[in-house]
């Protein structure tokens, strides 16, 4: 489907270089902003790949350390001077114009590429599976490339989060076979070439960016569309389904009209199992060691796709039963006075529900407290009901205050509506807001009662409450 409004062009145009590049084997690359998950994993590819590459942060981390480790050059801190005999400058959405690297590497003439420009660059020649959706997409395509590991290929791929089994978020490998998360967030999944790609899901989010619910569908129908094979398709996600109209497509799901369908579902404490039909014959039956309803989804989609690469069902199905998750997506993190935390970087209202579904799955009677915090000023506004209204799968919810992004502040929102909004359905005496970020760890302290179930919920810093929470009792001690 093409776009049939200028705010849609208009976006496309805004979300490319002005002219396009090329990457050239012998090109030194500087990435700014290269402690993203993101730009990281472009630059541990480009690494192994043979390129010489360097990068700047404005801070440190623990990726950077490990980007330091491979033999990758970082500064800490932005300076033209960082730029100085790169060939090419890469940088994310979140690097401004103002930025001095940007702006220096502009006005030299040197090479200058967006992300998206550089991971398109890194699948020239591949057979590219692309994974994009509102959510799900990080674990999806985490799946996907164990799958294609264990029926025996050796594939590139490049996730949003790190996979367990493997410590990295990215690897060059030696197949004709590529992995990407294909992010929709700034018009990414549009400009990578797809062979198949696999939508999970869509709803409404970054409206910001897009300007309308319909600029979103008509992207994802783009999308869609794209896809030399068929694409796989979420049967169960009205959204999905009605952007995939019209073009060729395969779906799976629960729903019996679904062209792989899910069956024999048990779920456990520790995971599930289900097997896989097509039509009336059974593909696999597979055994998960993640909980959630939403994981059998994420296998069955990847089960689906290799099902329509010809893999060995049985290779994928025992590839996907070693599968732990990936960090950040209800991670357990320890305890604290004998209450077990997980951390999930869910920030939208059906990841939350979802995710608290998985606490109920394996709390096994706890009492489950979610620590939520809002994540851009934007997102609050257009949904804080919403998020007040998931966050009542939970038994007792703290919420935080935004966390920016970088994202201006919008007078009169915070993260007290999405508490009033929880209150609706919790009760004024379930719920706390806390404004300070630095008094959080000492709130959530204080509320954690023996044997509770703690799930952390945000896409930004509320990772580290945990710690922040064993520093706070290690000080009083």
């Amino acid at each position: 489907m093409e776009p049939t409004n200028k705010d849609l062009k208009s976006m496309e145009l805004k979300s490319m270089e002005l002219k396009s590049m090329e990457l050239n084997s012998t090109d030194r690359v500087h990435i700014i902003g290269i402690g993203g998950a993101g730009m990281s994993a472009l630059a541990t590819i480009l690494h192994q790949r043979g390129y010489f590459v360097t990068g700047s942060d404005l801070k440190a981390s623990a990726i950077i350390e490990k980007l330091v480790a491979l033999g990758i050059e970082v500064n800490i801190g932005h300076d033209v001077e960082n730029i100085q005999g790169a060939d090419v400058v890469a940088y994310s959405s979140a690097v401004r114009e103002s930025n001095p690297e940007l702006k220096g590497a502009r006005e030299s003439g040197k090479k200058v590429m967006d992300r998206a420009s550089l991971l398109t660059e890194l699948c020239k020649g591949l057979k590219v599976i692309t994974i994009s959706g509102t959510h799900g997409k990080t674990t999806t395509t985490s799946m996907m490339s164990l799958a294609l590991v264990g029926a025996g290929l050796d594939p590139t791929f490049v996730v949003g989060g790190e996979l367990n089994e493997v410590g990295s978020g990215a690897r060059s490998g030696s197949s004709e076979f590529m992995v990407v998360e294909a992010d929709e967030s700034d018009g990414t999944h549009l400009r990578i070439p797809s062979y198949l790609a696999i939508l999970t899901n869509v709803e409404p989010d970054h409206l910001d960016y897009y300007g309308s619910l319909e600029n979103l569908e008509i992207a994802f129908s783009r999308y869609i569309a794209g896809s030399t094979m068929p694409a796989i398709v979420c049967a169960d996600d009205g959204g999905a389904m009605k952007v995939a109209a019209g073009a060729p497509f395969l779906s799976y799901g629960f729903s019996p009209k679904a062209d792989f369908r899910i069956d024999e579902l048990e779920l456990f404490e520790d995971g599930s199992r289900f097997s896989l039909f097509r039509d009336d014959k059974r593909l696999v039956q597979l055994r998960l060691a993640i909980p959630g309803r939403h994981n059998v989804l994420n296998a069955s989609g990847v089960l689906a796709a290799s099902s329509t690469l010809g893999l060995s069902m049985e290779a994928v199905a025992v590839a996907l039963s070693r599968f732990t998750g990936v960090a950040r997506r209800f991670q357990p993190k320890g305890s604290f006075n004998s209450a077990p935390f997980y951390d999930d970087y869910a920030h939208l209202p059906s990841e939350i529900s979802v995710t608290l579904q998985s606490a109920r799955q394996v709390g096994g009677g706890r009492r489950v407290v979610a620590v939520f915090q809002p994540h851009r000023y934007s997102r609050t506004k257009e949904l804080a009901y919403q998020l007040g209204k998931a966050l009542a799968g939970s038994d007792f919810a703290v919420v935080a205050d935004v966390y920016s992004a970088g994202e201006a502040a919008i007078p009169g929102i915070s993260g007290l509506a999405v508490a009033e909004a929880a209150r609706e359905f919790l009760g004024d005496d379930r719920v706390l807001y806390q404004p300070s970020r630095s008094e959080l760890a000492k709130s959530v302290a204080r509320i954690v009662r023996p044997n509770d179930l703690v799930v952390t919920l945000g896409a930004g810093d509320i990772t580290a409450l945990f710690w922040e929470i064993k520093e706070f009792q290690s000080a009083k001690e």
